[in-house]
């Protein structure tokens, strides 16, 4: 079966980047050969999965229009997002600071201010699993940041997606129907959230 996506899932970094890499900090040898990847974020132990037709899907992203949200690449199937509500309520806080204790998302990667929901259309390759560290720099405080995807209960991690493509408008037009969103405060992205350094 042919994916909607499966050019760039087949692409040799997809996987890397769902790990956490970034091509702005590769390794290189004094040749300029790249040898690896500076990890930060991402999954810890990607899987492949198949998003099937009709899945409700659910992606924080930074503030800006519904449209530009889509392109991210990192989503929580609905069930997923639903223990981070859970959580949020358990717990008194905003969903913003829920998504970054049980998914791992520092300050400075996203205010999550916008919250949109799509549907998916047709079949879609992704990986998934549960947020690896991530670690921030803090230019103001000159702090490093070390944060780990706490489980939302025992044993129960929140599982993310990474889907390789949603950058290219052919691919989310065949691929997601967007069914709603809504914007959150930006100020609840911080509020009640400690930093807590390495």
């Amino acid at each position: 079966m042919q994916y909607v996506n499966q050019r760039w899932f087949d692409r040799h970094d997809a996987l890397l980047m769902a790990r956490g890499a970034s091509s702005r900090n590769p390794i290189v040898d004094p040749k300029g050969e790249v040898v690896a990847w500076v990890m930060n974020g991402g999954i810890k132990a990607p899987l492949r999965t198949v998003l099937q037709p009709s899945e409700r899907l659910v992606r924080l992203g930074q503030s800006g229009m519904p449209s530009q949200v889509v392109q991210g690449a990192w989503w929580l199937r609905f069930s997923e997002y639903r223990k981070v509500e859970l959580f949020a309520n358990r717990r008194q806080l905003p969903m913003q600071v829920a998504v970054r204790l049980l998914c791992a998302v520092p300050l400075e990667w996203s205010s999550m201010d916008t919250v949109v929901q799509a549907r998916v259309k047709s079949p879609l390759l992704a990986y998934e699993g549960v947020g690896a560290p991530a670690i921030q720099r803090h230019q103001k405080t000159k702090t490093v940041e070390f944060l780990d995807a706490l489980a939302e209960g025992a044993g129960n991690p929140v599982s993310q997606l990474f889907i390789p493509g949603l950058g290219s408008g052919d691919v989310r037009h065949d691929a997601l129907m967007v069914e709603g969103y809504g914007h959150l405060p930006p100020e609840q992205s911080r509020s009640g959230y400690i930093i807590r350094p390495c």
